[in-house]
């Protein structure tokens, strides 16, 4: 079942697969693609995320990035160290192309160009691997996408190193050639390989003109290569990647190259991956369980050492670097977030346009003459940059709002109202953000739109999440599971529990519990114990909350028969004992209470709250349950 409903037959899928996959690994490739996506990130080691690695479960490395981790136990995406830069939501596959380059080239005095380098998944993992003299240039064509990759550079802490171009990419040859070291092509493409990820891919996979939209992006990306290629040295080593798995735009795009020149590197020899494809590395998903995606590294034949520390003539910078006099007189009246400077450093700083600029290392940029006048150092000297690059430590709230005035996009106006609801804001005060979504020509999305109805829910706005949900409608976003959760705190369970159904959504365990809450808030007992039944009717396997649900509404009702029954069904936790315990001491059977808690004691599963509700009965009927010395003795144990 897809997001929005709609069935799709597996054939659909196997459309993608036409690449030799043998029966067998066929059905596994299907298989997998029925599975969620297991969620992988990047450490920042310029950052490290101590809260996150010291936590008491052991995170799995993933295979090839050494940065790289697994995350079983929550979705990462809500972490706040995604928006202070202390880790990277990357997916597995996306990792690979730097550990391609680097397996090839070593990364110390280099000139590198990311061609297509928005959001700054890979431009970011690959500037922490450079060393001494180093420049990496990034390339976005797109304002908006332009400023993402440059929130991201400064969050991560490698701004420093980079230049970034707004130009298009398939032009960019005519400003500089046989310039780079290394080039990396992540091209656009038709995106196959994020099947488990983006639903709405099948759809495409299913149009009639998938077959020009393949023809299509085969042609911009054979643009896209020979411009690259253009740009690349001799010797140099060009990394080619897409998230699609299909022929036509990888080995065949490649097939364009001037053979002559190319040598094709044997990656599954280098990185110890079985042998594959002659021309590059394509990973399955059910090989990885990752993303589908194809990558390669070719060598432009020729050439020998790097060219970096070369002193070729320049042509005049488009900016003026600052003596050390006048870095002094602008430090003296700077404020705090200024950084202090070596005075190696000092001589990279630049006025541009107004502004100052802390430039990469400038022997990097000898030879990038004609291409220097199109860029902007990634690293502005001012507060805001220079707080989110890390000068000075941030609340988390603070990350994310610095990352949202300078054009983190979506993702960070996304986390600012997160962090909102998490505060436990007014529910408005999230609405204003998501309003400035429009402002700043941003397209909401479902994650956008859930966390907004997640304010509503904690606001108890029904009005305002039903008129979310029909919005969403009208903006071609379907409503999820996560959705409908959000909006049944705020708004009828019951009737948006039917909406859902409606929606040819599958109820999960949280949704059948708000449901199972609402019923039990209002009495409804039948309605209740039914919502138990169907859960287990659709192989949900009820949580403790949605067991509570029951057993206070039993509690309420004083059914200690029917509370006894629905516990002798459950394993015993702490939560169970204590509806049990109150039901016990509200019914004024003080006796049973108090076996209830010396059993409790027996498992350990006493707590304050245990001990302050069972105080409390015998102190209104001037009573106590055992001397007064040993019971407050062991109150303050739990203390």
């Amino acid at each position: 079942m897809e997001a929005d409903g709609h069935q799709s037959h597996p054939r659909d899928k196997g459309q993608v697969a036409r690449q030799g996959l043998q029966l067998l690994s066929l059905r596994r490739f299907l298989r997998t693609l029925q599975r969620p996506q297991r969620h992988t990130w990047r450490a920042n080691r310029k950052k490290p995320p101590e809260a996150l690695l010291s936590r008491p479960f052991q995170k799995p490395p993933t295979p090839w990035s050494p940065d790289g981790f697994y995350e079983e136990a929550e979705e990462p995406g809500s972490w706040m160290e995604q928006y202070t830069g202390e880790v990277y939501i990357q997916e597995l596959a996306s990792m690979l192309p730097v550990e391609v380059l680097k397996a090839f080239l070593p990364l110390h005095s280099v000139r590198i160009l990311d061609l297509c380098s928005a959001p700054g998944s890979k431009a970011s993992q690959l500037a922490l691997e450079l060393t001494g003299e180093s420049v990496l240039m990034c390339n976005e064509a797109k304002t908006s996408r332009a400023q993402i990759l440059r929130c991201n550079l400064l969050k991560t802490v490698v701004a420093d190193r980079c230049l970034i171009l707004q130009e298009d990419g398939r032009h960019l040859a005519a400003a500089g050639s046989a310039c780079f070291d290394a080039i990396l092509l992540d091209a656009p493409c038709s995106g196959e390989g994020n099947l488990r990820r983006i639903p709405e891919v099948i759809e495409r996979i299913q149009a009639p003109n998938y077959g020009r939209i393949k023809a299509e992006n085969a042609s911009l990306q054979k643009q896209l290569l020979q411009s690259a290629w253009r740009m690349l040295r001799p010797g140099g080593f060009l990394v080619y990647s897409t998230c699609t798995l299909n022929l036509q735009e990888n080995e065949e795009v490649l097939e364009h190259l001037p053979m002559a020149e190319a040598e094709f590197m044997d990656l599954p020899a280098r990185l110890g991956f079985p042998s594959c494809s002659s021309l590059g590395l394509r990973l399955w998903p059910h090989h990885w369980d990752s993303e589908g995606f194809f990558v390669a590294c070719i060598r432009k034949r020729g050439g020998g050492g790097q060219s970096v520390a070369a002193p070729t003539p320049r042509a005049p910078w488009p900016w003026s670097t600052l003596s050390w006099e006048e870095w002094n007189d602008l430090r003296a009246e700077a404020t705090d977030d200024w950084p202090d400077l070596t005075p190696s450093e000092v001589s990279r700083v630049a006025r541009y346009r107004g502004d100052l600029f802390l430039l990469p290392p400038l022997n990097a940029l000898n030879g990038l003459d004609h291409l220097l006048p199109m860029t902007t150092p990634a690293l502005r000297l001012a507060p805001l940059e220079l707080r989110l690059h890390g000068a000075r430590a941030a609340a988390g709230e603070d990350w994310v709002a610095l990352a949202a005035q300078l054009g983190g996009g979506l993702g960070a106006y996304t986390a600012q109202m997160d962090a909102l609801v998490q505060r436990g804001a007014h529910w408005q005060s999230a609405v204003q953000i998501f309003d400035r979504l429009g402002e700043e020509r941003l397209k909401a999305d479902l994650i956008a739109c859930n966390t907004l109805m997640k304010a509503y829910s904690k606001g108890g706005a029904a009005g305002a999440a039903r008129k979310l949900l029909k919005q969403m409608r009208s903006w071609i976003i379907a409503p999820d599971v996560t959705t409908y959760a959000a909006a049944m705190k705020a708004a009828d369970a019951e009737e948006l529990f039917q909406d859902l159904r409606e929606d040819g959504l599958q109820p999960d365990v949280i949704t059948y519990t708000v449901l199972m809450g609402a019923y039990a808030k209002r009495g409804r007992r039948a309605k209740a114990e039914a919502a138990l039944r169907d859960m287990s009717r659709d192989a949900l396997q009820p949580d403790v909350i949605a067991y509570t649900a029951l057993l206070d509404l039993y509690a309420k009702l004083g059914d200690l028969e029917a509370l006894r029954r629905l516990l002798a069904t459950m394993a015993p936790n702490v939560v169970s004992f204590t509806v049990l315990l109150k039901a016990l001491v509200k019914l004024q059977r003080l006796q049973e209470a108090q076996e209830t808690l010396e059993e409790m004691q027996l498992k350990r599963m006493a707590n304050l709250i245990s001990y302050t509700s069972l105080l409390s009965a015998f102190a209104k009927k001037g009573q106590h349950p055992m001397t007064f010395v040993t019971f407050t003795a062991a109150i303050f144990a739990q203390l």
